[in-house]
């Protein structure tokens, strides 16, 4: 499911921030009526920190507090490896169990 552009442009943000190969179209859209979009592709902590550091640079704000942060999650082992399932929507289109 597509996040609603009308609800979108309802909330007049400065900058929409969305997931590669999830949201291009929606993105696409947002971009032609002039607001600011970008893509993110997380795929691992470095990826995270990176666009950590570009969306701090973007909002003119410091990305240390974040990105320390994740360096402790990060180094923190766990005694028992957990099983995790992230879910990128409200709506996901597959979903285990169903």
């Amino acid at each position: 499911m597509q996040p609603n552009l009308e609800q979108i442009l309802v909330l007049k943000p400065d900058l929409v921030i969305g997931a590669k190969n999830f949201h291009e179209q929606i993105a696409n859209r947002l971009k032609q009526v002039g607001i600011h979009t970008e893509l993110v592709d997380i795929d691992s902590w470095e990826a995270l920190e990176q666009v950590t550091r570009d969306i701090g640079a973007m909002l003119g704000r410091d990305p240390s507090p974040l990105i320390n942060r994740y360096q402790g999650l990060a180094m923190a082992t766990p005694a028992r490896s957990p099983s995790v399932l992230v879910l990128a929507s409200r709506q996901p289109i597959l979903s285990p169990n169903r």
